[in-house]
């Protein structure tokens, strides 16, 4: 979320996450021994994906962890 909101504030270089994007943790998800090494941005299906504030549009995005084999 950080690197969003810099990105987004031209702060920083780089593209927005999207939805179906893997994001690679290149480390255990519990930091122990977990097989869940990889976040996948998924649509989410049972909650509006996004709604409005004052200040803006706010996008919800759905992150499931996923093994190796499932990339």
């Amino acid at each position: 979320m950080a690197i969003q909101l810099l990105i987004a504030a031209g702060q920083v270089q780089g593209e927005f996450i999207a939805y179906m994007d893997r994001a690679p943790l290149r480390a255990p998800i519990d930091g122990q021994s977990s097989e869940l090494r990889t976040l996948l941005i998924a649509d989410p299906a049972s909650f509006p994906r996004q709604f409005q504030l004052a200040s803006g549009k706010v996008d919800l995005m759905l992150c499931v962890g996923i093994t190796d084999r499932e990339k």
